[in-house]
């Protein structure tokens, strides 16, 4: 096999990793006095380094939520996720995500979080890492069945890497973290009245404006093939050591 084929081969068997706002804002941030906090943002860190195991992925949002907030602090986490594929804006996503904040329900304020999720969905992300946000919000979903995941949020239980419900309740201690990313999410819900059609155009159209260069993934199967070059039975979980998910 010569070296770029071998290449190829490794970055195909990767899996599609979807960065959520919270993840630079956890990594760039001042450490933390408070010892829980500053725990996770190591635990963000060790993540972070181990990030070529991994192809990961952008979208519009991130950007523009990373460039909210501080100069300084926004320019730190714009450099921190510089170079991601941006995902294409897409009205899939943005149905699902309307879908999301109408039928889970999601309080209005969440449409940034709903986009989030619909985006890695659509396109068949298999993993989405994040370190949650304020209030009520899905938080951690793995491995498998994005999509299915995602339109069905009725689901009370599926397999994890954590094993814990799709869908979760985080109050987070208030801290200045993550005081950016609530400011411009809560600026967003409020501008666009929480309407997921109205965010999801007002993005496409930041990109066109950017000059950005968009991506489309079509799903694929996360699971390794096997030597006879078929696939394992699913298990339904992401093969990832739980301490190192942020």
């Amino acid at each position: 096999m010569s070296g770029e084929a071998g290449r190829d081969t490794i970055q195909a068997m990767k899996l599609r990793v979807y960065v959520e706002t919270t993840i630079p804002s956890y990594l760039t941030a001042w450490p933390s006095r408070d010892l829980i906090r500053a725990a996770e943002q190591r635990q963000t860190a060790l993540w972070w380094a181990r990030r070529a195991e991994y192809e990961l992925v952008g979208s519009e949002l991130l950007l523009q939520e990373c460039g909210a907030g501080d100069p300084d602090a926004a320019a730190a986490r714009i450099a921190a996720v510089a170079g991601l594929p941006v995902l294409e804006q897409g009205p899939d996503a943005a149905a699902l995500a309307e879908t999301l904040v109408r039928d889970v329900p999601l309080p209005p304020n969440a449409v940034a979080d709903a986009t989030h999720i619909a985006l890695a969905a659509v396109h068949g992300i298999e993993l989405l890492v994040t370190r949650g946000t304020a209030g009520t919000s899905p938080t951690r979903c793995y491995g498998r069945g994005w999509k299915r995941c995602a339109e069905r949020p009725d689901t009370s239980r599926r397999r994890s890497a954590r094993r814990r419900s799709c869908w979760e309740v985080t109050t987070m201690r208030e801290t200045d973290v993550l005081a950016d990313i609530r400011a411009v999410r809560d600026e967003l819900a409020a501008r666009y009245g929480g309407d997921a059609w109205a965010l999801s155009r007002a993005l496409a159209e930041r990109s066109r404006a950017a000059g950005r260069t968009v991506v489309r993934f079509p799903p694929r199967d996360p699971r390794p093939p096997r030597v006879d070059g078929a696939h394992p039975p699913a298990s339904g979980s992401v093969p990832l050591d739980s301490e190192a998910v942020a």
